[in-house]
């Protein structure tokens, strides 16, 4: 456009143009309107100079940003990649769809007994409220636990106990079935976001069917049915170890208090059981096998480190699904905002190096959950550090949770 001619409205902008958006004509008006010229003089050489260093610094600034940025992700992404080697060196799983097991036939799913025997209607209880159960069949399902605690409120509410028993036959007998199984498999979602497939899964209704067990062994004890007290009870420690199949730590944590609830009650029948009498030889053999399921603790050491196993895939996917862009969790009534490519391009480097840190913290739990000591499980767990924020607290509290798992399991 020649000097001194006005463009109208039907002008087009030629190649040579500068838009009026570009980034030079931004930091042009900027210098202008900061460093204005005096009206009817020229710019000064000063004036000139300290532009040209404002411009070279702005570049040189953008180009530092950059560099830095290239630097945290190429960092970030080496220390990630090693990580990942060491692991699967190591021969564990990583990706949380790895973690899902061979497909069992239902014929052998002990799994699919249990699904059967937790839809006892009893079962289904629920102290918030939510269960929606016949008044009457609330008030058994609340009285579950504390019938199974107390035996001076046992022997009040004898009519209850009764009716209890009654209704809980068929869930009896579908326990007694799973039993002779030894492989569970609950088909689960592995392919599904982890934190979906973790939070989606109820177990109070196994609780519930853990403590029906141990009231029915206690049941049985009261009446001298000793035989029947000690099936009930492996009954209930072969639950808790279907259970605790799943690698997440709220499976492992489930199991562990369904084999607490057996142990009470063993404790509280065992003065009883008479397995010195020269007549109890079948009564002694099944007390020896209660022993030997209660001694095997393989089953807890090894659900401890698929636990932590799995918790550790479970960070990692959520970590890559909001690096990626992609929703970590596709539950009803969850609407979970993604972030945008530029957001994702920025923190690209946070996140991978969030996922290091978080593979290279689960590590010192995997090893020291496979250790057979405390002393030498110690040497594997990262050392307790104080949290800085809520945020840093809510992060390390299932960790902090682990030490007294560990401690307790070597």
């Amino acid at each position: 456009m020649a000097n001194g001619e006005k463009r109208t409205g039907g002008d087009k902008p030629t190649a040579g143009d500068t838009p009026v958006s570009s980034p030079r004509r931004l930091l042009q008006r900027w210098l202008k309107w900061t460093f204005p010229a005096p009206a009817g003089k020229p710019v000064s050489r000063r004036r000139r100079l300290l532009r040209r260093w404002l411009k070279r610094g702005c570049l040189g600034l953008v180009v530092g940003v950059v560099a830095y940025w290239l630097w945290c992700d190429y960092s970030s992404s080496r220390d990630l990649r090693a990580e990942l080697a060491a692991i699967k060196a190591a021969g564990e799983p990583i990706e949380f769809k790895d973690l899902a097991p061979q497909p069992i036939p239902d014929a052998e799913n002990a799994a699919e007994l249990y699904k059967k025997a937790a839809q006892l209607p009893l079962l289904a209880y629920d102290p918030w409220g939510q269960d929606k159960l016949p008044p009457r069949l609330r008030r058994l399902g609340s009285m579950l636990p504390y019938l199974m605690q107390h035996t001076q409120f046992r022997q009040e509410h004898q009519q209850e106990l009764k009716e209890i028993l009654a209704m809980s036959n068929d869930a009896l007998a579908l326990c007694r079935q799973a039993r002779g199984r030894t492989k569970s498999d609950w088909k689960l979602d592995y392919n599904a976001p982890a934190l979906d497939v973790v939070l989606s899964r109820s177990l109070s209704q196994y609780r519930q069917l853990c403590r029906l067990l141990c009231l029915v062994a206690l049941a049985a004890h009261e009446k001298g049915q000793e035989e029947a007290a000690v099936e009930y009870l492996r009954d209930a420690l072969a639950l808790g170890r279907a259970v605790g199949t799943p690698p997440d730590i709220t499976s492992h944590l489930t199991q562990v208090g369904m084999q607490g609830l057996a142990s009470n009650t063993v404790e509280e029948i065992a003065p009883a059981l008479g397995v010195e009498a020269e007549q109890a030889g079948a009564r002694r053999q099944q007390a020896r096998a209660l022993i030997r399921q209660l001694l095997d603790q393989q089953p807890l050491r090894d659900g401890l480190k698929w636990a932590f196993i799995g918790e550790r895939s479970c960070s990692y996917d959520m970590l890559m699904r909001i690096a990626r862009g992609q929703p970590h969790s596709q539950r009803p009534g969850r609407n979970e905002p993604q972030l945008g490519w530029a957001t994702r391009i920025i923190s690209r480097p946070l996140f991978k190096r969030g996922a290091a840190r978080s593979i290279r913290h689960s590590n010192g739990f995997v090893r020291a959950a496979g250790e057979n000591s405390l002393p030498a499980a110690r040497k594997h767990m990262p050392p307790a550090k104080p949290a800085r924020s809520r945020l840093d607290f809510s992060g390390r509290r299932p960790w902090s949770i682990s030490y007294k798992r560990i401690a307790k399991a070597a």
